[in-house]
């Protein structure tokens, strides 16, 4: 199996909204990994519930067949729907990891780096307003743009731009659909690391992946990330570290 570690910290807000799950051994298959992470926003009853159920409601849909894109897809919809009734909202990144191939899913701004020998590149999207084609859509949608947030008119404000929840901004572009990488790794790609924004807004991906490659186990570069993040930022902060 591979080296997995989790790292956390409330940092100076008043709420813990980040969950985090990692399952090895996912679906019996040994060298199989499902990781999430799920940062909440207006409350913790999206990001609680995702990290509860999330990977059940995926094991389910690879149970149904299908390719691992359709499936992460459809557990996407499903998982959304299944919260429609609850409050606020979370923005989500997913992994999916069988030997060397990779699958990772995100809405909003949960990010995962894949870190080489000499050289690192983030996996995912990035949904906020800085990202054009999120933008357009929003903005066609109906949204009132004050950045970094699209309003509803005449009601609240949210700054991703996809997310799971948060069901009154479907009507302004707020889409719970993930966009879904698939990597194959090589020899050369050493770790996997997937964080809130409190780790990438305030430090680089090249930090990142700096104090990764300097770390002998999952758990040493979890800590060292969460401790640099905690340091330079004022948020919620959450960290995996995969090391291959």
């Amino acid at each position: 199996m591979v080296d997995v570690a989790v790292a956390q910290a409330q940092g100076p807000r008043d709420h813990m909204e980040d969950f985090v799950r990692f399952e090895q051994g996912f679906l019996g298959h040994e060298e199989r990994l499902y990781v999430g992470v799920f940062d909440g926003h207006g409350g913790d009853a999206v990001s609680r519930a995702a990290a509860s159920q999330f990977h059940k409601v995926l094991a389910a849909e690879l149970d149904r067949g299908g390719s691992e894109r359709e499936a992460i897809g459809r557990a996407f919809r499903t998982f959304d729907d299944s919260v429609a009734e609850e409050t606020g909202g979370a923005v989500a990144a997913v992994v999916l990891l069988d030997k060397d191939a990779a699958w990772v899913a995100n809405v909003g701004d949960v990010t995962v780096l894949l870190v080489s020998r000499h050289e690192e590149r983030i996996l995912t999207a990035d949904h906020r307003l800085t990202n054009e084609t999120e933008y357009a859509r929003v903005k066609s949608a109906g949204a009132i743009v004050r950045f970094p947030y699209a309003f509803l008119p005449g009601g609240e404000g949210l700054m991703p731009t996809r997310s799971l929840g948060d069901r009154e901004f479907r009507a302004i572009g707020i889409l719970a659909v993930p966009e879904i990488a698939s990597v194959r790794l090589s020899a050369d790609d050493i770790w996997l690391v997937a964080g809130t924004d409190g780790v990438f807004d305030p430090l680089e991906p090249a930090a990142v992946a700096r104090l990764a490659r300097a770390a002998t186990t999952a758990r040493l570069a979890a800590e060292r990330i969460l401790k640099a993040a905690l340091a330079a930022g004022d948020d919620n902060v959450s960290v995996v570290a995969i090391r291959r």
